[in-house]
């Protein structure tokens, strides 16, 4: 379980039950023999994160020289027994909340695997105790590098292995590019511990950003140039990985065309397209849709074209998105789009809609001018308004609405965009 780290504080004699005398304080610091420091809760770095644990009794176990290392004089300890504390509690929870409570009665000695009390076994990724085995080494060797982060790339886009334990970074029970860039994370930064702030490096299972949205749609279907677009909108992080599958046409070759995202684009046959940044590159945000990735194609195969499902959407702090398809997220075949901009003053894109609980309208603003943005009725009754907005976005709720269409305008120094908007 990820702990605090135990920061060097004041280590003074602040008991003395065994009979000893204190004689140390923060001006000289050390501890009697006989006496003992306290750290108390209210002191930082004391913690133990117990997120997701199920309710049970535990042990904590609390170790000091585990190794039996000698003192810089070269002496050893003249015993170990001392050198361990335990302490049992049991966790439950109040909805949510969870409550401790520490078992008066002592509870038995903690033993590993091997059954040696206090003992450093544990079992590997695999169940044997002792093992060598750890999670991410695909091809068993001991190392954690781009040769297993290869084989998880290939692996995903094959989608033909079994997500063991050793192998299934992110416990979903499918391997796929969010378990690559998690042992990606794990090669670049093992040991960089300002990386990993409070956690501990390559210590897995990842972690799911669901305020961070991510939008993909169809672009630009050329048939006479046989060629296909899929944009992205992604404004709050930049992106360094993706998983999804297109359908409705025959892929010949995927080209990069975000300028900023330095990693070859993967396809297979069923139409998924694989892509991993292995340096600082990404897909920079876009607050509204934006092409990154090119499909060039041999045949169309179905009356429309489609970015039919989303497996992960990894962005620059390997987080796994909260990645949705656009809506509509197809488009006919027969008919060529462009990408000329339309006569309005400005762009705006909105999503989702029609909506059940809320829709975000977002709009170029690079400027952070002041806008005016108002929900009307069709009637033109204005029923909500927000006004000096110097962001690229807004959210509607929901709210008292009733089912229905309105109309929301967007206006500013460079003049005005309306359009409707659905509510569920």
């Amino acid at each position: 379980m990820p702990i605090g780290t135990k920061n060097g504080f004041c280590v003074l004699d602040l008991e003395c039950s065994d009979g000893g005398q204190g004689q140390y304080g923060c001006g000289d610091m050390g501890i009697t023999a006989g006496c003992g420091d306290i750290y108390g809760s209210s002191l930082p770095c004391q913690w133990v994160d117990i997120t997701d644990l199920p309710a049970g009794t535990y042990t904590l176990v609390m170790r000091v020289n585990w190794d039996k290392s000698p003192d810089k004089l070269g002496r050893v300890e003249k015993g170990y027994e001392n050198n361990w504390a335990q302490a049992c509690f049991d966790l439950s929870y109040n909805g949510n909340f969870p409550v401790v409570d520490f078992l008066d009665d002592a509870c038995p000695v903690y033993t590993d695997c091997t059954g040696e009390s206090y003992g450093e076994a544990q079992p590997d990724c695999e169940g044997i105790c002792n093992g060598v085995s750890v999670r991410g080494d695909w091809n068993h060797d001991t190392l954690r590098n781009n040769v297993d982060i290869d084989s998880y790339i290939s692996a995903a886009l094959a989608d033909d292995e079994n997500a063991t334990e050793c192998r299934d970074l992110h416990p979903n029970g499918n391997i796929d590019v969010y378990d690559a860039a998690l042992l990606q994370e794990c090669s670049l930064y093992a040991d960089n511990l300002d990386h990993w702030g409070l956690g501990y490096p390559c210590q897995f299972g990842g972690f799911e950003n669901t305020k961070d949205i991510v939008y993909l749609l169809p672009g630009a279907l050329d048939t006479v140039a046989k060629t296909f677009e899929v944009k992205i909108v992604n404004p709050y992080n930049a992106i360094i990985g993706f998983e999804f599958s297109v359908s409705g046409l025959t892929i010949d070759s995927v080209e990069n065309i975000s300028g900023t995202l330095n990693a070859d684009i993967l396809h297979d046959n069923t139409g998924e397209m694989l892509a991993l940044s292995s340096d600082s590159s990404s897909i920079k945000k876009n607050i509204l849709p934006t092409s990154f990735l090119r499909i060039h194609y041999s045949e169309l195969t179905a009356p429309e074209v489609c970015v039919s499902a989303i497996t992960a959407v990894v962005n620059s702090k390997y987080q796994r998105s909260e990645a949705l398809l656009a809506d509509p997220n197809c488009v006919i075949t027969g008919l060529v789009s462009s990408n000329e901009p339309g006569q309005a003053p400005f762009s705006v894109f909105v999503q989702p809609n029609p909506f059940r609980e809320n829709a975000t309208i977002f709009f170029e603003n690079a400027r952070a001018e002041p806008m005016t943005i108002t929900l009307s009725d069709m009637t033109g009754r204005a029923l909500r308004t927000f006004e000096n907005i110097r962001s690229e976005y807004v959210t509607f709720e929901k709210g008292n609405l009733p089912e229905g269409v309105y109309i929301f305008t967007i206006s500013g120094s460079r003049g005005k965009v309306s359009g409707k908007i659905a509510v569920q």
